[in-house]
């Protein structure tokens, strides 16, 4: 700046603060614009500390202004919030020096008018302030009038949020240090200014919390970022990073914000979408205020400069609406809850009462259900001791102690006669209150009636009607003190049917089940009364059998004077269910396996005269079925052994002691090879080789023979590899398939896999099943057949002729061969039904283009019938025995097997 010319006053620059920013900026003037008037130069910035100009005027002197928020206003000859000069007269083209100090240390908006202008934007502007000041102080009292009516937590938030803004408003434009003299002096301004923006930024981050109702970790992250906006905001009191840091937060949280909504916008409902409008208010706002100093900072729009004070005061306006809709929301809900609950209330079938501590009934909820000892109108205002029986009142009466001095819920059981029946209710007694409670009762009658009845089904069983399992044991408990006290022996038996469960293979569990209720009622009805099982459901009077499960009776007999008694009616017990049971239009057979154990010969306690009763009926079974037997201590050893066998096996699975051996299928005309079956054998370590017959049940009964049986096909398949790869050709192998293994849900997918995996044609495996599998109508299983049917593999029918098939279930299965099972053809040709079953199966296979192989051929006889009979393929001892690997590798080379030579006729 040059020297001033002589005369001129000397003038000292103000000394700035160094921990305040400041701007200086060179501004030409247009002499033209002000050609009436001096111009008046303002900083549209009401924050600034200092606005400072420097000029030179027509006489070359220095002149210099200095206002804002550092002058006291009492010192300006206008009252304006804004910071201010008035020009001297200044030389064409002259130029002004302006010097901004603001602690946010962002790009000033300085503007120039003459003085009617700048009366009439200072007037605009007082008034602006005063309506939107008074705008907001009806908005927040609306708000607390709100919260005061409804309690809500969303117009206390939005009422934080306007007097946050209302203080924002007051320090932001010099409300407060123009009208109010006591208000902290210009070194206080920037602190107040960052608590009056922190403030705002809380307030609006509380509001967006508790309006959308936000949870977890969203309501963390929100919350925090609002917190670390606001800090960032109080911090810029200080530095003016602050404040740009703080910007920076909350406009990534505003855009955040705006981004959660935008799903809920178009759900339709109003409050969101009005909410949405006035934060995105407020960003606009702010957005066109910040963008519109972008340049020079000289000559801004006037509108552009307010953009963010209205953008809040349309944000407060849109808030406050989204909230009323919200609260009218609110009470229309709970409006529509109450009628809910009271419709409940109404509907529910139960007498509901008020008493007090002293037990005077205050009110009451007449129900249409629950008939009571009294109705409710001759219960209000009378103490409950006065209107109900003694016992029940007093329990009542400490159940209402009880809640009250412990604060949670109590049950009383009462019963009461009503109209000549006695009924059960349970009175539910809830605290409200300090000397009142809530009773609501209700008729439990209907339900005690049903617990009784459970009570009695516990100890039926559903299906025969005889006493079940529970009921058995504690009458065997019963009958056994009895026994002790009067020194008397008795009996148990137990009884299980021979063959139950090929029934139910064959025909259906429904078939079984028939059967079983029919034995259970021949038993009642023609077992002599002193045999019984149990007591009949909670009935001491009569004597009955009990079913323990599945085909398994029981029959305890008391007072047994004699062994021979108890083997007599052994002996008619068997009789009795020696005759036929007609199933529909099928008649079946049935017999029984019995065991004996008495008391106290075989034992003194429940459970080990039922486990000797039963280890006698399994030996029973081993005898041939068909029999009663007594138990004996052998028998114990032999079931111990039989455990042991059981654990060989798996053992033997482990170890690999199974060895598979081969018997030759020729045609019945010349002796070819046409076919071999795969037998299993066991080399036991201790016992030699082990034929199926021993082991095989065994494995059947514990369900080792589905690992044993994927052993054997697997066994096979390698076999019939390794003699492809010896150059032998190898007929079509069979290998018997159990029904527990054709159950396994993924057998039939292990047998195409494996066949992938060994490389064995299909069409060289056969899988023999047995007869019960033909009455199984799983559809899946069916389909999964004829898809390995489809892949080659081949399958039989094994043991033909002694289960209940018909042409009708051999039809639904893709079977190819039928074998005749050897119990026929060990009779042929003597006997006469073994003949006509024999030549009858022949025929009908021919007749449905089956192939038939005859098993258990050991004699030229048979061969000879069989030839007659035209059987095309048979198999037996009289061919080869079963053969290692290696020997039938040497058969197979061959070919041909010798038949031997036809008896001569006598």
């Amino acid at each position: 700046m040059e020297l001033p010319r002589a005369g001129c006053e000397k003038l000292l620059l103000p000394e700035l603060s160094s921990t305040r920013p400041a701007r200086a900026f060179q501004i030409k003037v247009e002499r033209e614009r002000f050609s009436a008037a001096s111009p008046i130069v303002y900083l549209q910035e009401p924050i600034a500390e200092f606005f400072i100009v420097v000029a030179t005027d027509v006489n070359g002197c220095p002149w210099l202004s200095i206002s804002g928020r550092g002058v006291p206003f009492a010192q300006r000859d206008f009252i304006s919030p804004f910071p201010y000069a008035r020009l001297p007269a200044l030389p064409e083209g002259a130029t002004i020096t302006a010097i901004v100090q603001d602690y946010k240390a962002i790009r000033p908006w300085i503007l120039f008018a003459d003085e009617t202008t700048f009366v009439r934007d200072n007037t605009l502007l007082w008034a602006g302030l005063g309506a939107y000041s008074g705008i907001l102080l009806v908005m927040i009292i609306v708000a607390l009038g709100f919260n005061a009516y409804a309690g809500s937590r969303v117009a206390l938030a939005y009422a934080f949020y306007g007097v946050a803004l209302q203080v924002w408003l007051v320090q932001n434009f010099g409300i407060g240090s123009a009208l109010v003299p006591f208000w902290p002096g210009p070194q206080y301004f920037p602190i107040l200014q960052a608590i009056s923006v922190a403030g705002v930024v809380l307030s609006v981050g509380i509001a967006v919390l508790e309006f959308l109702q936000l949870r977890g970790r969203v309501r963390v992250a929100i919350g925090g970022s609002v917190l670390l906006s606001a800090l960032c905001f109080l911090g810029s009191a200080w530095h003016a990073t602050g404040y740009r840091a703080g910007a920076a937060v909350l406009f990534v949280l505003a855009v955040a914000t705006i981004v959660l909504l935008v799903r809920e916008v178009f759900s339709g409902d109003a409050s969101i979408r009005l909410f949405t409008l006035g934060l995105g208010a407020t960003m606009v706002g702010g957005g066109i205020q910040a963008f519109s100093v972008i340049g020079s900072g000289v000559e801004v729009s006037r509108l552009a400069v307010f953009a963010f004070p209205i953008g809040s005061l349309f944000q407060a306006a849109f808030w406050l609406a989204a909230v009323i809709i919200r609260l009218r929301g609110e009470h229309r809900e709970l409006h529509e809850l109450e009628g809910q609950q009271a419709a409940i209330m109404w509907a529910m079938p139960d007498l509901i009462l008020v008493v007090d501590r002293q037990g005077i009934c205050l009110d009451y909820k007449q129900t249409y259900a629950t008939r009571f000892f009294v109705v409710g109108s001759d219960l209000v205002g009378k103490n409950l001791s006065a209107v109900l029986p003694v016992e029940t009142a007093t329990a009542i009466r400490q159940g209402i102690e009880q809640a009250l001095q412990r604060g949670d819920l109590q049950s009383v059981f009462v019963d009461l006669p009503v109209e000549g029946s006695m009924h059960y209710y349970e009175a539910r007694i809830a605290p409200n209150g300090p000397n009142k409670v809530v009773i609501v009762v209700r008729d439990i009658s209907l339900q005690k009636r049903n617990e009784e009845k459970i009570r009695r089904l516990a100890y039926v069983d559903t299906l025969t009607g005889l006493p079940n399992r529970q009921s058995f044991l504690e009458r065997l408990d019963h009958e056994l003190l009895r026994a002790r006290r009067t020194n008397h022996r008795m009996a148990l038996l137990f009884l299980d049917l021979d063959g139950f469960k090929r029934i139910n293979d064959t025909l259906g569990h429904s078939a079984g089940d028939c059967l079983l209720q029919t034995i259970a009622d021949r038993l009642q009805e023609k077992l002599r009364a002193g045999s019984f099982i149990a007591r009949p459901a909670l009935d001491e009077s009569g004597l009955h059998f009990a079913r323990l499960g599945g085909d398994e009776f029981t029959v305890v007999l008391p007072d047994v004077d004699t062994v021979e008694a108890v083997c007599v009616v052994a002996q008619r017990l068997q009789a009795l269910l020696a005759n036929p049971v007609l199933i529909g239009e099928q008649e079946v057979a049935v017999t029984s396996s019995i065991g004996i154990a008495l008391f106290p010969d075989d034992g003194d306690d429940a459970a080990t005269l039922l486990k000797h009763a039963d280890t006698a009926m399994y030996y029973a079974k081993e005898q041939g079925r068909n029999n009663w037997q007594l138990y004996e201590r052998t028998q114990t050893t032999r079931t111990t052994a039989r455990l042991a066998l059981e654990g060989d096996l798996r053992k033997g699975l482990e170890r690999g002691e199974f060895r598979l051996f081969y018997q030759p299928q020729v045609r019945a005309n010349d002796g070819t090879v046409v076919g071999i079956e795969a037998l299993i054998r066991w080399q036991h370590p201790q016992h030699a080789l082990v034929l199926p017959a021993r082991f095989i049940p065994v494995a059947e009964e514990s369900g080792l023979i589905v690992p044993i049986g994927e052993w054997v096909l697997k066994a096979a398949c390698k076999q019939v590899r390794e003699w492809q790869q010896s150059g032998v050709a190898v007929p079509r192998v069979a290998v018997n398939v159990s029904a527990r293994q054709l159950s396994a849900p993924d057998f039939l997918d292990s047998v195409a896999a494996l066949i992938d995996a060994t490389g064995v044609g299909a069409d060289l495996l056969e899988l023999e099943l047995t007869e019960s599998i033909l009455m199984d109508p799983d559809a899946k299983r069916i389909k999964g057949l004829y898809r390995l049917r489809a892949l080659g593999v081949h399958f039989s029918i094994d043991d033909f002729g002694t289960g209940y098939s018909s042409l009708s279930y051999i039809k639904r299965f893709p079977i190819g061969t039928l074998k005749i099972d050897q119990s026929f053809v060990r009779g042929l040709p003597q006997g006469a039904d073994d003949a006509g079953i024999t030549t009858a199966i022949i025929a009908m296979a021919s007749s449905l283009d089956l192939d038939v192989i005859a098993e258990g051929v050991e004699t030229r006889e048979q061969l000879d019938f069989l030839q007659r009979a035209k059987c095309p393929k048979l198999q037996g001892n009289l061919f080869s025995h079963p053969l290692p690997p290696d020997e039938m590798e040497a058969l197979l080379r061959r070919g041909q097997i010798g038949l031997p030579r036809k008896v001569a006729a006598e």
